[in-house]
Formats: structure tokens, sequence, C-alpha cells
């Protein structure tokens, strides 16, 4: 296996051929997959002489509380069908991930397709994702409809503007690329925007981007994001979606941070009793369908602040994507003993105090301990955490809101 960096002039005819193998690429969607190429960092591994699997990554930040941290997104692993069960993505997702955190990256993140693939580069999986289907109709809005404003493809600058100035909470990520947003415009079909020009210099402050599942007449559309930068503009997008009601069955979206989407529908338990076993159910499902893993603890713990006492305690922790990398390569993971400090002012060292009592841990499960996804007393159910109750308890108390990318990563 040959590990290097994608040359686009001579492993484009490969990248399409991956895709189409993974069944990722449709006829119309080419300049899609040409975009995405293009913004990202690529990877590419070779077996006797062909491509055979690529590694797609894009820089960005993530919010953690307050703060904003370097973040990388691992947009896309794929391999062809000679390649498969060679190691190969793993090898060079790896790779990647080594190559994200020399270039200042502390957390990267990716979309998974199955738990515990990437539990062995230390992904650790993150909070669900709850995706709400519902009909229009039943919106409960308390602004009055205003109008908006078509948005297009061609508008993909924009809106790629507006969406990195969005409300963001906890967890929440933004990919610095704006053709990567064009790029995923192109993916979803028939895909359309609404918004409004309301900023400052009369620029797009809030817009929902669609696209359309069936026939465009009484069909089901899906939000594929909003972004706003308040709930008052929230509202208003709520009554955008109202307006659509007259045409399409169902809506489905993501649930927004920070809200109960079940609040803005009339009578939802009625509206799935009725349309149960039909063609267009009303229904809420809940996915945990991302990972994240720390690639800098001190950096990480330098930004993190949490209320409550500050708790010192001795850290185990065990990177397994060690195992993966490349003997020459200067990142080797985080793994390692460190001396820790959580609360108001945190941070990490190396080394280990006798008299502290130790926390022993996976990265993933850090990363998750860390994010908040889980307690630390539930994840040592997991048989990837360990520690003295006590301390366990102590690290209990620390409340954090449960994180949400808001973004495909």
């Amino acid at each position: 296996m040959i590990c290097r960096k994608f040359d686009p002039h001579k492993d484009i005819t490969a990248a399409h051929r991956i895709w189409e193998e993974t069944g990722w690429l449709e006829l119309g969607s080419e300049e899609s997959l040409e975009l995405a190429l293009e913004a990202c960092g690529v990877w590419a591994a070779e077996l006797a002489g062909e491509v055979e699997c690529l590694v797609l990554t894009a820089p960005g930040t993530m919010r953690y509380l307050l703060q904003e941290l370097p973040f990388t997104s691992v947009c896309a692993v794929v391999t062809g069908r000679a390649g498969r069960k060679q190691g190969l993505a793993t090898f060079l997702t790896a790779q990647a991930v080594a190559e994200a955190a020399l270039e200042g990256a502390k957390v990267v993140g990716l979309g998974m397709f199955e738990e515990g693939f990437y539990n062995r580069l230390g992904f650790g999986t993150g909070s669900y994702e709850h995706i709400i289907r519902f009909s229009p109709s039943r919106l409960i809005t308390t602004v009055e409809y205003r109008p908006p404003k078509r948005l297009t493809v061609a508008d993909y600058k924009e809106i790629h503007a507006c969406r990195l100035e969005r409300l963001k909470q906890h967890g929440c990520c933004s990919i610095f690329s704006p053709e990567l947003t064009k790029a995923h415009m192109l993916e979803y079909k028939n895909g359309f925007g609404l918004g409004y020009y309301d900023g400052p210099e009369g620029d797009l402050s809030h817009h929902a981007w669609f696209s359309i599942e069936g026939p465009v007449e009484g069909g089901s559309y899906r939000v594929e994001w909003l972004s706003y930068q308040n709930w008052q503009q929230f509202l208003e997008l709520l009554s955008v979606i109202q307006s659509l009601g007259d045409e399409v069955a169902t809506i489905s979206l993501v649930e927004p941070p920070g809200i109960q989407f079940q609040n803005f529908v009339h009578k939802p338990f009625m509206g799935r009793r009725i349309s149960l076993s039909g063609n267009a159910e009303y229904q809420i499902e809940a996915h945990a369908n991302w990972q994240m893993r720390l690639t800098d603890l001190p950096g990480c713990l330098e930004k993190t602040q949490l209320n409550g006492t500050e708790v010192h305690f001795n850290c185990k922790l065990n990177d397994p994507i060690e195992e993966y990398l490349d003997h020459n390569q200067k990142w080797r993971g985080i793994g390692g003993d460190y001396i820790l400090t959580l609360g108001p002012r945190s941070g990490a060292k190396p080394g280990s105090d006798p008299k502290l009592p130790t926390l022993t841990a996976s990265v993933d499960a850090f990363t998750r301990l860390w994010l908040g996804v889980l307690s630390a007393s539930a994840l040592s159910a997991t048989r990837c955490l360990h520690g003295p109750p006590d301390l366990l308890s102590k690290l209990d108390a620390f409340y954090l809101p449960a994180p949400h990318p808001d973004w495909v990563i």
C-alpha cells in the first residue's frame, strides 16, 4: 500500500470510479464531487498500482461552550471494491487525523457509517440527533409572515457566510470552505432556499435550504439546514416552513440545537396517531451518527471553563490510533500519563502524582466526557473509562449541554 496526497490530474478518474462503486455518485452530481475534491485536503491510498481509497478533510471551528476551537472534519472516507478489507480506510484516516493535528486542529470529527469502526482511531460517539417529520400545516408560529427571497446555488457564497454567522450552541461546527457548502447544495435533489436579507449591510441574515423527495407537489421536503442569528429569526423561518403546508405533505429536519421542536407542532401526538403507518407518518427518530476525538489534550483543556469546584486527578489515556500511524509520523496520538485539572480553570500537563486519584480512559471515552455526551459514571459502564467512585461522582457534577455539530461533518 502507498499512502500519498491526491493528484487531481492523475487521480480524478479513479475518484469517479470509487464514488460510482460505492453508489455515492449519481448522474448529474459530478460537479459536486469535483468541488469537494478541490476544496478539501485529500489523501489517497494505492493498492497494486491503483488508487482504491480516498479520505477528504476540511478545516473549520468547533464551539466549546463559549470558546471556538480549531477543528477538522473528515468529510469522506471512501474505498473502491477492489480495496475492501485491506485496512486502507483505517490507515489512511489515521494519516489524515495526524496531518490535521500537525496543522493545528485540536478536535477532529466525522460522520460514521456504523458504530465501532472509527473507535479504533480514538473517535467517540456523539449525542443523539432528533429527526422530526411533521406536517408544515401543523406548525405553531407567532411571527407574522413576510414573503422570503428565493435562493439558488448561485447564491452559495452569501449562504455560506450566513451559515458561519449563525447562532451557535455547544458543539456547533463550521467548515471554512464556501465551495463545500456549494458542493452540498448540488448534492440535494431539487434543492432551493428561502431567506431574508436583514443584515446591517443588506446581507443575508437567516435562511433555510430545502431538498425534495418524490414529487414536487404533495411530496416530502427536507430542511437540510436552518441558519439564523437569534430566536426571532428562527420563528420567522418557521412561518416560511408553515407557508408550504398547502402543497407539501411532510417536512423533515434535524432538530436545531437548544430547543424541543415538538413545542412548535400543534398536537404532535394526535398528528402521529392519525398518520400512523401511512406514507407520510409524522414521527421523531433519534440517531447518533457523528463522532469526534481530541488531538491536543492540553490545548483543549486550556479553553475549558466549567462551573463548579476544581477537580485534580491523574489520567492514564490510551490512544489506539498510534497502532495505525506510520513510524515516521511526527504526531503519535495523545496517549500517556497526565495530571489534569477540570473546573473554572482547567489544564493538562504530562506526569503523575501519587497523591491524586487516577482515571484510566480511552481517547474516545474521554472525548465523550469532555464534550458532555455522557457522564463519567455512565462511561464507566462502557469499560472504556475507570476510576474511583468518589472521583467519578466529582466529575459527574460538571454539567454540559448536549453537543450538536449543526453541520454535516
